[in-house]
């Protein structure tokens, strides 16, 4: 019973590694190209619910299928938020989705860092923002889990 036990969690294992290695191996990664819009869903002393609408590519000639995401936001290396969402999105193929972003931001966890981003807004400096999570995805019936990791700058701009 001991030999099957271990025999089928090694088999376990390198099903999974497998099913990540084909992935890895035909599929490219999608990439986030930038945002459409940002809005404020909900506001109040505690802090605010936003919605972000970004723009991801898939180079890949199949659909995708987003199934759950998990992730934190931080400018200039500073916490904001973080943001899950559970609802099926696509990507479609060879083309750019627009994918909704829900993001909850505590006023305990903008306040340290509003008078910095501030000052680098007014001075009219880039702004460093990460994307650090977690995607559940599947295509073509496979589901996996790929660790998600965006840096990037932006240009902020006083209206």
């Amino acid at each position: 019973m001991k030999k099957i036990f271990i025999h089928s969690l090694l088999f376990l294992m390198i099903y999974i590694s497998g099913c990540s290695l084909f992935y890895s191996t035909f599929f490219e990664e999608p990439e986030v190209i930038g945002y459409k819009n940002l809005r404020i869903s909900k506001i109040g002393l505690s802090g605010a619910d936003f919605i972000i609408t970004v723009l991801v590519k898939n180079k890949n000639s199949i659909d995708a299928n987003i199934l759950e995401c998990s992730y934190e936001l931080f400018v200039n290396e500073a916490y904001i938020g973080k943001g899950i969402s559970k609802e099926k999105q696509k990507l479609y193929a060879k083309d750019t989705s627009e994918i909704i972003m829900p993001l909850t931001v505590k006023t305990s966890d903008l306040l340290p860092a509003s008078l910095a981003m501030f000052k680098d807004i007014i001075k009219g400096e880039e702004l460093l923002y990460r994307i650090e999570g977690e995607v559940l995805g599947e295509a073509k019936g496979v589901e996996i889990e790929i660790p998600v990791s965006i840096e990037k700058k932006l240009s902020a701009e006083i209206f």
